[in-house]
């Protein structure tokens, strides 16, 4: 018995769908066989939660006004993500107050939970967020860029939004804080997509695919041969 994480984005045209974007969890698929052939993650593994209450369903417009303003704050968000502390500082705990102070503050839950892909895992909290993801990954991808790609498939649905680009990212891999693999500096495309679910007018849960096996593949990790017996 598995459980497998599958995220899917569709383009419709003229009642028709004319593209999609899948991402299944790979990682997780193969930690769940007992294997694990990469660097252990910094946050938690395992299933992600149903949102907190149990709403993500809607199959039907209740209110477009509140669908815009999820949408309209979810890339407010994303907008501010551009400052990048991590160009004035490399320490540590410098780096972490500069990103607990962040303007991104404003717009996450005090409960928050941040749902990462195998490989980075779950974390709790605005802290936990940083700590397990957004620091070494800033300092690993000093060099990025979200808006020449860009994630350009948006959506609010109520309560709810979501954001993805295939590729969404454009970035250098320039050191070994994120994934714990040598850096030579290597450019990197990434898969991404964000959903939100938003509650007391902040963002509350945060799912995040990633094709990480995409990524190591970029930078000189085969995960799939790794496990080959």
């Amino acid at each position: 018995m598995i459980n497998l994480k599958c995220c899917e984005v569709h383009e419709l045209k003229n009642d028709k769908i004319i593209e999609s974007y899948i991402l299944i969890d790979l990682l997780d698929l193969i930690f769940q066989t007992g294997k694990n052939p990469i660097k252990p993650s910094r946050g938690s593994e395992g299933n992600w939660l149903n949102p907190i209450n149990t709403d993500g369903v809607n199959y039907f417009e209740k209110d477009m006004k509140v669908s815009e303003a999820s949408l309209d704050q979810s890339l407010t968000m994303q907008r501010s993500l551009n400052i990048k502390p991590e160009l004035e500082t490399n320490l540590d705990e410098e780096l972490k107050e500069k990103l607990i102070n962040h303007p991104q503050s404003e717009f996450w839950h005090d409960k928050m939970i941040w749902y990462g892909p195998s490989g980075i895992g779950t974390g709790r909290n605005l802290e936990g967020f940083v700590d397990n993801h957004q620091l070494p990954f800033r300092k690993t991808f000093k060099e990025r860029n979200y808006w020449k790609l860009g994630h350009y498939c948006e959506l609010g649905d109520g309560n709810f939004s979501m954001t993805a680009g295939w590729h969404s990212i454009q970035a250098v891999y320039g050191s070994d804080d994120w994934l714990g693999y040598k850096s030579d500096n290597q450019n990197v495309t990434m898969r991404v997509m964000d959903f939100y679910h938003h509650h007391e007018g902040k963002i509350r849960e945060n799912w995040v695919p990633i094709d990480l096996i995409h990524i190591l593949k970029q930078i000189g990790i085969d995960v799939l041969d790794l496990i080959k017996d």
